[in-house]
């Protein structure tokens, strides 16, 4: 019983001292410091294809027929969105027919009684940059001052720092035509520029429209 004892004492040590260990933890791994950049870059909606689409919007707007006047063009979340409203006298066979004639946007429109909605999918973000960050000082002051010489109105600039980059953001008003719009695609094609919101409404006199649009320029933290 003795040695019985002994051996199962040796053999219980025995285990003990076999028994793994825990390893430490690894520790983890470096954060990216530009990950937030990434991020951002890649789901901010590019300002060049959502003005692009907006003359194009414009465009279809001025060919609409008499009864369905133009309401507005807006960006709404994804969407570009152009509205037209009926008149006391539009018809529906009217509009449809219109419709019938713009193959292009029929899978992208609504038709109710009262109103034509037609949605613009976006897609196009800036994700081109995601490696790749520009300084923001002389890019920023440029562009304010090529869309003041082009008869924007910039106002309500906002400076938010991150980490390693600076997002400005601002706002651009004009009672404008399409070609002005055209034109501004040449100061933000190229660059960091997303746009967070845009609104066109029809005013007079034809083929002029109250213009508002916020923009944001995504650079390096000076």
């Amino acid at each position: 019983m003795m040695v019985g004892a002994v051996l199962l004492a040796m053999c219980g040590g025995g285990y003990a001292l076999l028994r793994p260990q825990s390893l430490p933890e690894s520790p983890p791994s470096p954060l990216d410091p530009y990950l937030a950049y990434r991020t951002s870059v890649s789901q901010a909606l590019s300002a060049k294809e959502i003005l692009q689409n907006t003359v194009a919007l414009g465009a279809y707007g001025l060919l609409l027929p008499t009864g369905w006047p133009l309401d507005t063009i807006s960006l709404q979340g994804d969407n570009l969105t152009l509205t037209a409203n009926r008149s006391p006298l539009g018809t529906q066979a009217v509009i449809k027919q219109w419709l019938q004639q713009q193959n292009a946007l029929t899978p992208f429109s609504t038709v109710t009684i009262d109103t034509l909605t037609i949605r613009i999918p976006l897609s196009a973000t800036l994700s081109a940059w995601r490696d790749t960050i520009m300084p923001v000082g002389q890019s920023t002051t440029r562009l304010f001052d090529a869309q003041t010489t082009l008869g924007w109105t910039v106002r309500d600039v906002i400076h938010t720092d991150h980490r390693v980059s600076t997002s400005i953001q601002w706002s651009l008003t004009k009672t404008a035509m399409l070609t002005d719009i055209a034109t501004l695609i040449n100061t933000v094609a190229m660059q960091p520029i997303s746009i967070s919101s845009l609104t066109l409404t029809p005013t007079q006199p034809l083929g002029r429209y109250a213009t508002e649009l916020s923009l944001a320029f995504t650079g390096e933290n000076p």
